[in-house]
């Protein structure tokens, strides 16, 4: 049995999570939630508490259907916990400037009052600079942004398949962001953007160690050639790969890292 750690000559890529919409309007009610669990009193000692939710807006705006927390037995932390979770969902909803209006304890009872505002939309996302061809290998549709409710999970899950393309195509370091935002009243409307940054090739495999295994025949298993363009999966399927032969056994998962030129 030989161990060896596996160096793969290349960079460390920018995580997908990166992509983030985040409006003036979100960062005006994280400033008033700080604030709100600032103004709390936390001298609830282990006493468990029932979750319930109340709306105060008028419409009496019901909770969204991909919120469906625990709700029995919780300690005053994870009924804070929850509140701001119901706030992140909400926005997730289309509802940016959703705020917790009231956290009240009472005997056993948490009550968690909450204001949605208004539901915001897209008027339309725009394709700023990204070319066709990405956007049809990457199933973008653009009629999910067009005079329809605002998602912000359906508009990052649609860029990162954009992302993932690319990723797969020579450019991990690939960033989508948006341009131009406008928002009137409850609508929005803005340009998608691409920086692809710097194509990136393979170079070479590097073992680590004294194992008595070559690099190209490594490379030529995981199907790594010099040259060839980045293709993020055979970095992410390595470890099972190398795993699956007799004669290794992989002692640090492999890393990436990048040589100017």
């Amino acid at each position: 049995m030989v161990c060896v750690d596996i160096m793969m000559t290349r960079i460390y890529f920018i995580s997908k999570n990166n992509c983030l919409f985040e409006t003036v309007l979100q960062k005006y009610f994280k400033i008033l939630f700080l604030f709100m669990c600032v103004q709390i009193n936390f001298a609830f000692g282990q006493n468990l508490f029932q979750l319930k939710f109340i709306s105060n807006d008028s419409a009496n705006t019901q909770l969204p259907i991909t919120f469906q927390p625990d709700v029995n037995k919780l300690d005053s932390i994870s009924c804070i916990a929850i509140s701001k979770l119901l706030v992140k969902e909400l926005a997730n909803n289309s509802y940016l400037l959703s705020v917790i209006d009231t956290l009240l304890f009472v005997d056993t009872v948490c009550e968690i009052r909450y204001k949605t505002g208004h539901s915001f939309k897209w008027v339309e996302l725009k394709n700023g600079n990204i070319p066709e061809e990405i956007l049809v290998a990457a199933g973008w549709r653009q009629h999910l942004f067009y005079n329809t409710t605002f998602n912000y999970r359906q508009y990052v899950a649609a860029a990162n398949k954009i992302l993932t393309h690319l990723e797969l195509n020579g450019y991990p370091f690939a960033q989508i962001k948006l341009d131009s935002i406008d928002v009137t009243e409850n609508k929005i409307s803005a340009n998608l953007m691409l920086d692809r940054g710097d194509r990136i090739y393979f170079d070479s495999i590097e073992i680590i160690g004294d194992a008595q295994i070559k690099g190209w025949f490594i490379a030529k298993y995981l199907g790594i050639k010099k040259d060839a363009i980045y293709n993020e999966s055979l970095i992410q399927n390595a470890s099972t790969r190398l795993n699956q032969l007799p004669i290794v056994q992989v002692t640090k998962k492999p890393f990436v890292y990048f040589i100017e030129n």
